[in-house]
Formats: structure tokens, C-alpha cells, sequence
């Protein structure tokens, strides 16, 4: 979804529902559910970095290469939508994690 004069939602809010979209639907789509998704992710980290690392670090660790990038170039669109749909799929780890 892109800016729509006609719309009555502001930007931030259409960046919310682009991440939303996307973890909820493309990107779960072609790798499976989020805290799934990150804790295989997490498992790749651990084995090369000797260093056990868990979904919700993993989530971290790409919600941070979202904010670098964006630091580099704020209008990148692709990389703001990416860094709010990681920081929800963050909360869900942490949740897991938890046991809730």
C-alpha cells in the first residue's frame, strides 16, 4: 500500500498497516510463522557465533539492520515497514519466550 491523497489514515499509519500486512501475510506465507521463523533464525546465529541466541535477540538483531539502513537512508520506505513489522514480531519472541 502506498501514500493515497484520498485516504483518510497519515502516512505513519499506512507504514503500520503496509508491516502488517506483510507479517501477517507475504512474509508469514514464505516463512511460517514469525517466532517459528525467528527461532530458526536464532539457531543459525548460535551455531556460527558460538553464542546462544534466542527469537526474540534474533528479532532484535534484524530490527537493528532495518534501523542501520534507514539511518543511512530515511526515506527507504521498505526499510521503516521492515523495522515495525521486526519490533512487533520482537514482542511476540519475547511473549513465547515468556510462555504466554
Amino acid at each position: 500500500m502506498t501514500a493515497d491523497p484520498t485516504t483518510p489514515f497519515p502516512p505513519r499509519a499506512l507504514i503500520l498497516t503496509d508491516a502488517i500486512s506483510l507479517i501477517c501475510g507475504e512474509r508469514q506465507d514464505a516463512y511460517g510463522p514469525p517466532v517459528e521463523s525467528m527461532t530458526r533464525i536464532a539457531a543459525y546465529f548460535t551455531m556460527r557465533s558460538g553464542i546462544k541466541i534466542t527469537a526474540y535477540q534474533a528479532a532484535l538483531f534484524l530490527e537493528c539492520l532495518k534501523d542501520a539502513r534507514s539511518d543511512m537512508n530515511p526515506m527507504h520506505r521498505d526499510s521503516v515497514i521492515d523495522g515495525c513489522g521486526y519490533k512487533a514480531i520482537k514482542w511476540e519472541c519475547a511473549m513465547a519466550e515468556r510462555g504466554d
